[in-house]
């Protein structure tokens, strides 16, 4: 049997670790935190009485490869999806709604965008010519923004539409994004039918969904070895491959596995060009704003704010449920691009979200706030600049023993926990000898569907990240 050291325990890394297990290989799963799930972790806040996410992950019906492993797991209960797209947006005190209907790829979203309040008639005829051209792959070297102007996309369509979308998919504004990730995220998400384009949600913690990962890991035979520092990854050759640990004892492998972000690639391997360009990759920030007020505001589950593009909000305890005995209700608000914030004072960005929200929800004018917490991710995503998909590599392999995987690889996705399990899986497919263009398929027929583990609550150290809060 051959003999797999994956560095990182992030989706990614468990993801290869998994698939190289079903391969037949014995794994050990190196992850320097003390809990799983890379940038996917949760953290119990005392005093809203919950576990919250570091940010609020949303699914697609197109993310078939978290679907499908997610089943094959036995976990398909962690995650929940609408029958179909229907997302409330509200703008200028208007509330809209895009929505699917029952048709093939794309006239699905044709009644919603032909009756959406928030752009002029001539500004929805102007949304179909731009989507007819959706269809076409278009330059990594120019913007978003610019492909849009370049089909008449009014400043306010861009607001109130593709500005909406491509920054919370991209974590990157249109104005800064490559047009080619953009449009490649619009095909896969939306022009090809209801199925690929309905939001999922995540109705466990994501650190009991690592976990329960984790505890499907040990079962077939991976050991995972936490709060343990790789320092460094030596390849000899066609020989085996010497990795060494923090505490100065050394290993041998078959092949590694560097499920880690590009910035941690130098330290591991040393100086290297191809690491060194991989390193070019910038980061985009997300600030998730949770909410505690005294009572329901009764609004959607789920919705968007059609002026500032990026900001979603989520009714967790709608998406997690109530815990017992509570009347309180939690809110938790994502703002995707979040540069202008990231250094702004938590209470003035408090203030901005819940003057949005009674602008919104009637009900929270009278509501009564009484706890928040502002979580801020510095380093959320990569930065999706025009130019990006050049750098992102295609092939994993950086040596012949040693791959790379991550939601920065170049797996035609943006950043994102889909990515992240296409990158894992094609870093197991590499070293197992499968070709890449079948590691990318994932079909969800015929996949082996079982019962969900029965969830347990357990208690969760506090992760290392920077939160503020505030009770009243």
């Amino acid at each position: 049997m051959s003999r797999a050291v994956v560095v990182g325990g992030g989706w990614a890394g468990l993801a290869a670790s998994w698939f190289l297990a079903q391969a037949g290989w014995t794994v050990d799963l190196v992850e320097r935190r003390t809990t799983l799930g890379g940038r996917a972790f949760s953290f119990p806040d005392q005093r809203a009485g919950r576990i919250l996410d570091n940010g609020q992950h949303v699914l697609l019906g197109a993310c078939t490869a978290v679907r499908s492993w997610l089943q094959e797991l036995g976990l398909e209960g962690a995650m929940t999806f609408e029958p179909r797209l229907d997302l409330p947006v509200f703008a200028e005190g208007t509330w809209g709604r895009l929505y699917s209907r029952s048709c093939p790829g794309p006239f699905h979203l044709l009644a919603a965008l032909a009756r959406y309040p928030h752009l002029a008639p001539q500004e929805r005829l102007a949304l179909g010519i731009a989507a007819r051209d959706l269809r076409r792959p278009a330059s990594d070297e120019e913007s978003f923004r610019s492909w849009l102007r370049a089909r008449g996309q009014s400043a306010r369509a861009v607001e109130r539409f593709w500005d909406l979308v491509v920054t919370a998919v991209l974590n990157t504004p249109a104005d800064a994004a490559s047009a080619a990730l953009a449009v490649q995220a619009f095909r896969l998400g939306f022009l090809r039918g209801a199925e690929p384009a309905r939001l999922g949600f995540f109705r466990w913690p994501l650190g009991d969904v690592a976990q329960r990962i984790g505890e499907a890991l040990r079962r077939v035979g991976v050991q995972v070895r936490l709060g343990t520092t790789v320092q460094a990854v030596h390849p000899r050759g066609s020989g085996p491959v010497r990795v060494v640990y923090d505490d100065g004892t050394a290993s041998t492998a078959d092949a590694v596995v560097l499920a880690v972000p590009p910035d941690r690639l130098g330290p591991l391997v040393g100086p290297d060009p191809r690491v060194a360009r991989w390193q070019t990759l910038a980061w985009s920030p997300i600030v998730n704003v949770y909410l505690l007020y005294d009572r329901p505001l009764g609004g959607p589950p789920v919705f968007a704010f059609g002026e500032q593009h990026g900001a979603f909000v989520f009714d967790r305890d709608a998406l997690l449920g109530v815990p017992p005995g509570r009347t309180d209700r939690l809110l938790a608000v994502s703002i995707s691009a979040a540069r202008g914030w990231i250094r702004r004072p938590a209470a003035e960005l408090v203030a901005a979200v819940a003057a949005d929200l009674a602008r919104a929800l009637p009900r929270a004018k009278d509501a009564r706030l009484l706890h928040w917490r502002v979580v801020w991710q510095p380093r959320a995503t990569f930065w999706a600049r025009p130019g990006v998909e050049t750098i992102r590599p295609a092939d994993p392999r950086w040596h012949a023993a040693v791959v790379v995987a991550g939601d920065w690889t170049g797996t035609g996705w943006p950043a994102s926990l889909e990515s992240a399990v296409r990158s894992g899986r094609a870093a197991a497919a590499v070293l197992a000898g499968v070709p890449l263009r079948a590691a990318t398929d994932s079909p969800l027929a015929d996949t082996p569907r079982r019962e969900p583990d029965p969830r347990v609550p357990r208690r969760r150290p506090s992760p290392a990240h920077r939160t503020e809060e505030h009770h009243g």
